[in-house]
């Protein structure tokens, strides 16, 4: 679905990466099998707390990929497409970056 990459490399350079001190990364994955696109974006920034209180976040991003994924669900039984986003755990246990995943099975029928 259009504007999927998009949001979420937005997202990751302004929730995540805006404003971080040092080396600053940014990584988009595309990984693909006979049955299943996997679109990951991957930063290491902040991570991400869905209940940090933010006046300039309207989550609208977040919001049209959801309510996008959900449309096209609803019209797929089967075949659903899936959208995690998690923090990335550092070997010390703090919070290194965020990685946002969509799973795009090959056979979907889009909206």
């Amino acid at each position: 679905p259009s504007m999927f990459v998009q949001i979420l490399v937005e997202n990751a350079i302004k929730h995540g990466l805006k404003g971080l001190e040092g080396h600053k990364n940014l990584q988009i994955k595309i990984d693909d099998d006979e049955t299943t696109t996997i679109i990951s974006v991957i930063d290491n920034g902040r991570g991400f707390d869905i209940r940090r209180s933010n006046a300039n976040s309207t989550k609208t991003g977040l919001n049209v990929i959801k309510q996008t994924i959900n449309l096209i669900n609803q019209r797929n039984r089967k075949n659903k497409m899936t959208f995690r986003i998690h923090n990335v755990i550092n070997d010390d246990g703090t919070i290194g970056g965020c990685k946002s995943i969509i799973n795009i099975p090959r056979k979907i029928k889009l909206v």
